[in-house]
């Protein structure tokens, strides 16, 4: 399951690639017919798209960089965690009886793995993620305290 929720992940990335390349390109065409500063003192639309090029140009780094290590991470994702580690996919609840499922991966932060059911979407941490280090190293049934709420960790693989 944790190989073919990261496949999924490494297309995702991959999809996001596609979709800032084709806004590189409109961006770039929305600056070269944008007028100049000689043209027009009070039109930032050239300047404004061309630092949005540079941040796509940046993100598409990102996304690249994410892959790769992805990619190379493919082989060494435990089959089964004991505990909340990296390459560990877990079911959190809160008290409230609301479930949220996280895979912790080098890379990928902050992107969900969407399913069917809400319920089931998959949330990508990394040990970079700031509630990792509240959830690394917890065991089956253990709990943290996060924004005044307590979490109970319902299943680890």
């Amino acid at each position: 399951m944790k190989q073919e929720l990261l496949q999924r992940l490494i297309k995702q990335l991959e999809q996001n690639i596609k979709d800032i390349e084709i806004y590189v390109v409109s961006s770039q065409e929305e600056a070269i017919q944008a007028p100049g500063a000689m043209q027009s003192h009070h039109d930032t639309t050239k300047s404004e798209a061309g630092y949005r090029v540079n941040g796509l140009i940046q993100r598409k780094a990102f996304l690249l960089q994410a892959i790769q290590a992805l990619n190379d991470f493919i082989p060494q994702i435990p089959p089964i965690c004991a505990k909340i580690e990296l390459g560990a996919y877990t079911t959190i609840q809160d008290n409230q009886n609301n479930k949220r499922n996280y895979l912790i991966l080098p890379a990928g932060e902050g992107e969900v793995i969407k399913q069917e059911d809400l319920s089931s979407h998959v949330f990508i941490l990394s040990p970079n993620s700031p509630l990792f280090p509240l959830l690394e190293n917890k065991k089956l049934n253990d709990t943290y305290i996060f924004r005044d709420k307590q979490f109970t960790i319902t299943h680890i693989q």
